[in-house]
């Protein structure tokens, strides 16, 4: 590789492109890191894009998003960036570090403009498109952005659709609008059924009860649920394990995942990881992929 972006980089990669296209040094490029003589060199990082509505839908002939949404069975979306919490096992808050922020937190497209991406979809695929599947983080921490969306895509858009959800945030009200506008299925990260481990290991700040009762919530409104889970934390037991099972099996979700973990290099489950000695302390990218 000559060089990596870093953070977001959409007008910084229309800039290194214009350098490029005049035969110009593309070095100084911002968001750009690459290796000089031995040594890594980054650029300066242009501020986070606060404005989403300034970029365009995303270009979906330049690589197969049909075929990718015949293949799953949905057609995926993303219309936030950030998430306010600080999983230690996700990007999100390394993401954060990186532009001295304590949290990373979301932005949103307008819900117009994220209506109107939707409706060009399904308008080109039509009934090749069995559902809409929204995969921000966690989907309309803004009320007043969440309350406009379910009214303009139950107006306009006539496919059911999926979200990701976070358990605390689940009531009957958020239910019967989520129901209303189109919605039959929601994604919950539960992760592991071991509270200490969840609360402490993971940063997941949820209790057991908080779960069972987004769950039990989501049925009364006939909504179907799936549960996330991973299992291989630093320090966790086969116990721990069988309890990410019997939580599951307590709150019966119409479909469960369950995920081996990946400590990705900087994240804080990753620096836990190492302090425990689960991990060497050269820990690093290259180390992904090793079977020793």
């Amino acid at each position: 590789l000559d060089c990596v972006f870093v953070g977001e980089s959409e007008f910084s990669f229309v800039e290194f492109l214009d350098k490029i296209k005049n035969c110009e040094a593309y070095q100084e490029t911002d968001n750009l890191a690459y290796v000089r003589n031995g040594k890594l060199v980054r650029s300066k990082l242009k501020p986070l894009i606060e404005n989403l509505e300034i970029l365009p839908h995303p270009d979906k002939e330049v690589y197969p998003y049909e075929q990718a949404s015949i293949r799953l069975g949905y057609a995926p979306f993303f219309f936030t960036r950030g998430c306010p919490y600080t999983c230690t096992y996700c990007s999100n808050h390394a993401l954060a570090n990186m532009y001295n922020r304590r949290r990373n937190y979301p932005r949103f497209r307008s819900p117009e403009s994220c209506i109107q991406e939707i409706e060009e979809v399904v308008r080109r695929y039509g009934d090749r498109i069995q559902h809409v599947f929204i995969g921000d983080d966690i989907f309309g921490l803004n009320t007043r952005w969440r309350q406009e969306f379910c009214d303009k895509y139950k107006e306009r858009v006539n496919v059911k659709f999926v979200i990701v959800m976070h358990v605390e945030m689940v009531n009957d009200e958020l239910l019967k609008m989520l129901k209303d506008a189109g919605c039959f299925k929601l994604l919950f990260g539960v992760e592991s059924g071991d509270e200490v481990q969840r609360n402490e290991v993971l940063d997941r700040r949820m209790s057991n009860e908080q779960i069972i009762r987004a769950f039990d919530l989501c049925r009364k409104h006939d909504l179907e649920t799936l549960s996330i889970n991973i299992i291989g934390f630093p320090g966790e037991t086969i116990g721990m394990a069988m309890e990410t099972i019997r939580l599951n099996s307590y709150f019966k979700p119409e479909f469960a995942s369950c995920d081996i973990l990946q400590p990705y290099p900087k994240t804080e489950i990753a620096n836990y990881a190492i302090k425990k000695g689960c991990l060497a302390s050269d820990y690093s990218i290259d180390s992904l992929g090793r079977t020793n």
